[in-house]
C-alpha cells in the first residue's frame, strides 16, 4: 500500500470526518437519552463504526486514480493517461539545445521517452522543425550559451523553461548535457525552470488545457540530490504553478498525466490536503 494505515494526511482528514460525526452524535443527544444498560454496547458500536469508517478511508485512498483540486482558483487534474492522447497544450521537455537527433543524444531525447516519442510518431519533418526553431525570435532571446559540440549537433543552448510552440505542442528546454551528453538537472536549475516555464505557458495561453507529464521523473539526473522522489517533483511542480502568475481560465484546467507505475507510487491524499483552498 503506497498509503500507510497511520499515515498523518489521512489521519487529519478523518479528524475531519469525526469532527462532523461527533456533533452530530452530540445534537442528537440532547433529544433522546440511551438507557444505561444499552451504553456500553452503543459505545462499542459507535467506536466500531469509527474503525469501518477509517479503513474505508484508508482502502479508498490507496486506490484512488484521479485528484481534482483547486490553486488560485485554477483548475487542476492529476491522473493517469497519455499526453499525447490528451486535448490541449501538451508541454514535452528536451533537453537545452532542443536536440531532436534521438541516435546521438545520451539524455532526455531516446526513444521510449516522451520527446522521443514525439520526433518519432508527430513531427512529420524534423530538418523543417529545426529550421523552424533556429529562425525562432523568442527563443534566440533566451540563448544561455552558444558551445562547439559534435560535427552537425546544435551549439545554442536555451534557457531552462523556454518554450517553441508547434501547433498544439510546446517543446521546452529542460535539461543540461554534460560532456558526454547525459542530460542532469540541479534542483535550482529544476525550480527555476518550472517558474519560466508557468510564465511562458501565460505568454502562450488562450483559454485551452495545459498538459504536463511529471517532468523530472524521466532518465533525468538530478546532481547533488539522488534520492528525490515523484512525490516531491509533482509537490514541486504544483508550488511553482501556486506562486506564479499563471492561471488557467474557468472552463479549462491544467492537467498532469502520469504513467500507471507512477500513480501507484503517489499519494494523492497527501496532495489534497496541502493543496486544498
Amino acid at each position: 500500500m503506497k498509503i500507510g494505515l497511520f499515515d498523518k494526511s489521512l489521519k487529519r482528514k478523518f479528524y475531519d470526518v469525526l469532527s462532523v460525526i461527533s456533533l452530530i452524535v452530540s445534537f442528537v443527544l440532547i433529544f433522546f437519552d440511551i438507557p444505561s444498560k444499552y451504553k456500553v454496547q452503543s459505545g462499542g458500536i459507535f467506536v466500531g463504526l469509527l474503525i469501518v469508517i477509517y479503513l474505508y478511508m484508508w482502502i479508498t485512498a490507496n486506490r484512488a486514480k484521479k485528484m481534482n483540486i483547486k490553486i488560485n482558483s485554477s483548475n487542476v487534474e492529476i491522473r493517469e493517461g497519455d499526453i499525447f492522447q490528451e486535448d490541449g497544450l501538451k508541454v514535452i521537455a528536451f533537453d537545452e539545445y532542443l536536440d531532436t537527433d534521438a541516435s546521438r543524444i545520451k539524455g532526455v531525447v531516446t526513444g521510449h521517452s516522451i520527446n522521443g516519442q514525439y520526433i518519432r510518431n508527430v513531427c512529420e519533418d524534423i530538418s523543417a522543425l529545426d529550421a523552424r526553431m533556429e529562425e525562432n525570435a523568442h527563443l534566440n532571446r533566451h540563448i544561455y550559451a552558444i558551445r562547439p559540440r559534435e560535427s552537425g549537433m546544435k551549439e545554442k543552448s536555451f534557457l531552462l523553461g523556454t518554450i517553441h510552440q508547434e501547433g498544439e505542442y510546446l517543446l521546452m528546454a529542460f535539461a543540461r548535457l554534460d560532456r558526454d551528453n547525459r542530460s542532469f538537472l540541479y534542483m535550482k536549475d529544476y525550480a527555476r525552470c518550472l517558474i519560466r516555464m508557468w510564465n511562458e505557458c501565460d505568454i502562450i495561453y488562450q483559454g485551452e488545457d495545459i498538459v504536463l507529464p511529471l517532468l523530472g521523473a524521466g532518465l533525468t539526473r538530478f546532481k547533488n540530490n539522488d534520492r528525490i522522489t515523484e512525490q516531491e517533483l509533482l509537490e514541486l511542480i504544483l508550488w511553482t504553478f501556486r506562486t506564479s502568475h499563471f492561471r488557467i481560465g474557468a472552463s479549462a484546467k491544467l492537467k498532469i498525466v502520469l504513467t500507471k507505475e507512477t500513480l501507484e507510487r503517489i499519494n494523492l491524499c497527501a496532495i489534497g490536503e496541502q493543496f486544498a483552498e
